[in-house]
């Protein structure tokens, strides 16, 4: 830090699965909180006014009607992973009141082609490509997926915001059985005889 002495700092670690996070519990809470911590705890220490940019989740807010806001109440924990980002979260607050440029940068599902096979989007575009089968859980679960290169953009326009809380998304919702449609249609196939349904994968919250 006072090496390079930076304008900006993008925080843009952390395991990022749900799933995976009763797995590798102690890794999401030290990726998604600590780091994030030890960073803010040293800008404060030595007053930097370098911006800090935490990349957040915005499935840590209690949804009403399908829809978030910065002003939605956060929910009751339901795994490692949003609760390490609600610590994240509130530790960020904690030290912008001290002064510290520090801002929560809160995403829906950002969408990429570094995407692990196993999210729903890239195993689905891979499944339809080879005319193949696949099995997936609740397909009406609705999400609001954004383009990484968007997304990227909205994150360098925020450094020229004063810190805040941002919620950074398309805004528009998209459910399991339209990129299903999407995907197969794109190759001339009727989605409806490519798809199973395992109940394994369903998850207890989503918007």
């Amino acid at each position: 830090m006072k090496r390079v002495n930076p304008d900006n700092i993008f925080y843009l670690a952390g395991q990022s699965s749900i799933p995976k996070s009763f797995i590798l519990k102690k890794e999401t809470f030290n990726s998604n909180f600590i780091g994030a911590k030890n960073f803010v705890e040293i800008l404060y220490k030595e007053k930097y006014k370098t911006k800090f940019l935490k990349a957040n989740s915005g499935y840590i807010f209690k949804p009403k009607n399908g829809k978030v806001s910065i002003n939605s109440k956060l929910i009751k924990h339901n795994s490692p992973y949003v609760y390490a980002q609600q610590k994240a979260y509130n530790c960020i607050k904690q030290f912008r009141r001290k002064k510290v440029n520090c801002y929560s940068l809160l995403f829906m599902q950002i969408e990429s082609p570094l995407r692990e096979d196993s999210f729903l989007i890239k195993k689905v575009c891979i499944h339809a490509k080879r005319n193949k089968k696949i099995t997936v859980g609740n397909i009406n679960t609705v999400r609001d997926y954004s383009w990484i290169k968007d997304i990227v953009d909205a994150i360098y326009f925020a450094t020229f915001l004063k810190p805040c809380d941002l919620i950074l998304s398309s805004g528009i919702k998209m459910s399991g059985k339209q990129i299903l449609k999407f995907a197969y249609g794109f190759k001339n196939l009727d989605y409806k005889k490519y798809y199973s349904i395992n109940k394994k994968f369903f998850r207890k919250i989503f918007l």
